[in-house]
């Protein structure tokens, strides 16, 4: 919550989300650019999302046997994370999602994303935010 709060709204800051870098790749890299004041041209951007890649990164690491930074070592061996949004929900244990999102479902929610557990999906941001359980009564 710092960061956030201390740099919202200042123009050297620039909030980026993975799933929106997903889900809408040409708008995202084009905010960013702007913001780096880098001048680039919808082309160079769509051969820019294309190289960084996951399939992309995998067949480069096959050629030349090395981890690229979005990698995992496993052993000798690298593994390309999922790159995918949402893992959270897909991978772990419905009790470590509502541990997670106990713990930092205010936040989330601030951010845009959508909370897997219906009892913090309407419960007030500041009280999650500082660790206060949605379903807690005041003594």
């Amino acid at each position: 919550m710092s960061w956030l709060s201390t740099r919202r709204g200042d123009p050297r800051f620039l909030l980026v989300r993975y799933q929106d870098l997903q889900t809408q790749p040409l708008e995202e890299m084009a905010k960013i650019a702007a913001f780096l004041g880098i001048a680039a041209n919808q082309e160079r951007l769509a051969f820019a999302i294309k190289q960084s890649a996951a399939d992309r990164l995998r067949e480069m690491e096959k050629k030349q046997g090395t981890c690229f930074p979005r990698r995992v070592r496993r052993g000798r061996t690298c593994r390309t994370y999922a790159a995918k949004s949402g893992g959270r929900k897909r991978q772990l244990s419905e009790a470590s999602v509502a541990q997670i999102e106990s713990a930092w479902g205010g936040l989330m929610r601030e951010l845009g994303y959508e909370l897997a557990l219906p009892t913090l999906a309407h419960a007030d941001v500041a009280s999650v935010a500082i660790g206060v359980s949605a379903d807690a009564k005041p003594d």
